[in-house]
């Protein structure tokens, strides 16, 4: 993204917010040199890019975008990428939370829709964003039909 969705020379913010500390799929003392390897990543794809800011906040996505709402964010991000827990209910709270940070006719990206390490669907993002998407219905608008492993929406109201 930082290299080639931000255009020249337009001042931008990039929020990424992650606890660093992986999910039941990953080794979690692996984490560090992931977490190392954003950074490094980060730094080198914003040092031709000075008027690019990037903020990293290491907290749970929900206390995360609370408080970017309770700062003022709120209906400012043109763009918000939902990757975080995969239970349900963490996907359904981070979207709802995501609708608010997101401006009217913004997008946001609902990762591993299809997403099935276990049996049980309440262990899937699936619900919770199915969820999402029928209660805010008249408010967002899928983008890409039928989704297959992201499901794209733009916001359409407040």
């Amino acid at each position: 993204m930082m290299e080639h969705a931000l255009a020249a020379n337009t001042p931008a913010s990039l929020f990424c917010i992650d606890t660093w500390q992986g999910g039941i799929e990953h080794d979690r003392a692996a984490m560090p040199v992931i977490e190392a390897r954003f950074d490094r990543n980060v730094a080198l794809a914003k040092a031709p890019r000075p008027w690019l800011q990037v903020h990293k906040i290491k907290s749970p996505s929900r206390l995360a975008m609370a408080k970017l709402i309770a700062e003022g964010h709120g209906a400012s991000f043109d763009f918000i990428y939902v990757d975080g827990g995969h239970h349900a209910f963490e996907v359904l709270g981070d979207l709802v939370l995501a609708f608010d940070l997101c401006r009217r006719g913004g997008v946001i990206v609902c990762d591993d829709y299809l997403w099935d390490l276990y049996d049980n669907p309440l262990a899937t993002p699936k619900i919770g964003i199915d969820a999402f998407v029928n209660c805010y219905a008249p408010r967002v608008k899928p983008l890409n039909g039928i989704p297959l492993y992201q499901l794209w929406l733009r916001k359409l109201a407040d």
